[in-house]
């Protein structure tokens, strides 16, 4: 495993593999609702995956990749569709992100702020 882990440039093999894992997931999902919509497009796309951990780093690493990494992935893969009908994109956050605190930033939206 740790020489593996080595090879690994992504993270540790663990991490390479279901990022890979996912994105085939996602990427198949939007095929499929390509081939049901055919050339229209979709009306829209809802973002609402969201987890909130936050120690030990590994964990706060994947729940980083999740509620930001898994949004642009899902985005990218079905912006086509999303452009063919001018759709619209809606991301739902936290409602904790209203405020920010360290041990939650990864599930605070861009532009949060620190509490007074």
């Amino acid at each position: 495993m740790r020489e593996h882990s080595k090879r690994c440039p992504g993270g540790t093999p663990d991490t390479a593999i279901h990022r890979r894992h996912r994105r085939n997931l996602v990427a198949a999902a939007a095929s499929t609702v390509e081939e049901a919509v055919g050339g229209e497009g979709i009306a829209g796309l809802v973002n609402n995956a969201g987890i909130g951990e936050a120690w030990p780093l590994e964990v706060f690493r994947r729940q980083f990749e999740v509620n930001v990494f898994g949004h642009l992935v899902v985005t990218q893969a079905f912006l086509p569709l999303i452009r063919a009908a001018t759709g619209r994109i809606v991301n739902v956050a936290s409602v904790g992100g209203r405020t920010l605190c360290p041990s939650v930033a990864p599930s605070a939206p861009p532009g949060a702020r620190s509490s007074p």
